[in-house]
């Protein structure tokens, strides 16, 4: 994210004092589980020793199961198992711990490529449920017959519950031709697939030339892909004689703030404010347009859902609150935080979260979402156009189209 021209000096400090911490803590981490998992530890049961010391007390328990436990302990495990839970007392679905195989993949992940089955995942906000949000034609999961709106409930094995959203991905993904079984659970109906994890280009744009000249562009993703995507999506609706546009940002999840950044600029003048983000110090950091775009003042309408996430979140604010197209649906997920990785020297990663964003209006996302100017439900009250029967008719589609002519 680029810095606040008017504020950089203030934004290096509190980036510098942000990395400073993050890294003290993380080095405090390793050190404390270093000692613990290396230091031979001689207090038994019986002895009165002081264990309030957060390191006496692990070596002690780490002791405890080396003399005690009946089967091999994995001592690599058991320091990732550490440094996960630390992570996890904060209480926050979005800050977590990366070992090196971790952090691969979910650096793969947002660049648009991957190996894996080919899905898109979301956490429902009041659940918790791990669900399928999109099945890329491209991955065996469409093959097996995986579909959105699926529940999944384990990964060879592994139960998801309580496990974070990168926890889960983690899991999926793995070395090209290996193979992987996801139970879902499918309107009650606890379903099995065996899949083979194969290369994955994610395709995160789908467009298509409707009635009256209304293009239509779905964004799935906002990857590093995606933004040419959208780019040669522009490009030749434009060719094609679009006047005017809808862009659906239903069930996107997602991704990077810098990708939506760009997909915002198509639609607005140079030097106009995206969002602004304070951290706890109320350090503010602003972003901005960068030049105009190719659709300005072009009759638009966005398409959002309960699973319109983040970035989707940023960009149907943006467009709110600029008055710059209508936004149809129902309200979004409200995730309005952001997170920076935090890389440690042995290979492995923290994120933590460390700012909330706000809408140029200053509207706080997070917990309460981007509500539509037109509220419009699914047939039958579905949550997804994906989970419509083919004689359902996607109204709130339709009514984009009908705001349109």
């Amino acid at each position: 994210m680029e810095e606040n021209k008017s504020s950089s000096n203030r934004y290096l400090v509190g980036c510098l004092t942000g990395f400073a911490i993050g890294t003290f803590v993380a080095i405090l981490v390793v050190v404390i589980v270093q000692l613990v998992m290396r230091v031979p530890y001689n207090l038994n049961s019986n002895d009165n020793a002081d264990i309030s010391d957060l390191t006496q007390k692990m070596q002690l328990i780490i002791s405890e199961i080396d003399k005690t436990y009946i089967d091999e302990i994995d001592e690599e495990e058991m320091e990732d198992a550490v440094y996960g839970a630390i992570l996890e007392s904060l209480d926050d679905p979005y800050s977590c711990y990366y070992n090196e195989e971790e952090l691969t993949s979910m650096l793969d992940d947002v660049a648009g490529t991957y190996c894996g089955i080919g899905v898109s995942v979301n956490k429902d906000a009041k659940t918790q449920d791990v669900v399928v949000t999109n099945v890329f034609k491209s991955g065996s999961a469409h093959e097996a017959g995986i579909k959105a709106g699926d529940k999944i409930l384990c990964i060879d094995g592994n139960d998801v519950k309580g496990q974070s959203l990168d926890m889960v991905v983690s899991w999926v993904k793995g070395e090209e031709g290996t193979e992987v079984t996801v139970k879902v659970d499918r309107d009650g109906k606890k379903i099995d697939f065996i899949m083979n994890r194969k290369m994955i280009e994610v395709d995160t744009v789908y467009y298509e030339m409707l009635e009256d000249n209304i293009g239509y562009i779905q964004l799935k993703e906002f990857d590093v892909i995606s933004i040419t995507q959208f780019s040669e999506a522009v490009d030749d609706l434009n060719s094609q004689g679009m006047e005017k546009i809808i862009v659906d940002v239903r069930d996107n999840p997602g991704g990077r703030m810098d990708v939506v950044c760009d997909v915002v600029n198509t639609f607005l003048e140079k030097d106009k404010l995206i969002l602004y983000t304070e951290d706890k110090y109320g350090d503010r950091v602003e972003q901005y347009t960068d030049k105009d775009g190719k659709l300005i003042g072009i009759p638009l309408v966005v398409l959002v859902n309960e699973n319109s996430a983040s970035a989707s979140e940023v960009f149907s604010g943006v467009i709110k609150d600029y008055d710059a197209g209508m936004i149809v649906g129902k309200t979004t997920f409200g995730k309005g935080v952001v997170q920076k990785l935090v890389r440690l020297s042995d290979g492995t990663a923290l994120k933590l979260t460390y700012s909330k964003y706000y809408t140029p209006a200053g509207e706080e996302i997070h917990g309460k979402g981007i509500e539509p100017v037109e509220e419009v439900e699914l047939p039958g009250d579905k949550k997804s156009p994906t989970l419509l029967e083919e004689n359902e008719k996607d109204t709130q589609l339709e009514k984009a189209i009908e705001l349109l002519k």
